[in-house]
């Protein structure tokens, strides 16, 4: 079993993800809160929860944003916001809905 492949979703299954990149997006995915598109989870709790080090998670976050996955935006606080992409909702178990819309 790889290292990072944490967890496993059907969902992913047709992805072009690495197992890293599947993990950070599992941990992302799975810390969005109820609020649709952003998660207010900053990068050192997706470290935590997803048991990728931070200086492996920085380049891993920069790949998903590449890859489309994910947008980084800096709220007025300076806060990073990490927001899924609406063409990838089909990937929350919960805004699965939405995605229909988006397709």
């Amino acid at each position: 079993m790889d290292k990072y492949k944490l967890f496993s979703s059907p969902e992913f299954q047709n992805e072009n993800l690495t197992a890293i990149e599947e993990t950070a997006l599992s941990a992302i995915i799975e810390g969005l809160s109820g609020e649709i598109y952003c998660s207010d989870l900053e990068a050192k709790e997706i470290a935590v929860t997803s048991r990728i080090p931070m200086r492996n998670l920085r380049g891993v976050l920069g790949s998903l944003v590449k890859k489309e996955y994910i947008s980084i935006n800096t709220n007025e606080m300076g806060q990073e916001i990490i927001c899924l992409k609406a063409n990838k909702f089909y990937l929350h178990p919960v805004w699965k809905e939405s995605a229909l819309s988006v397709k």
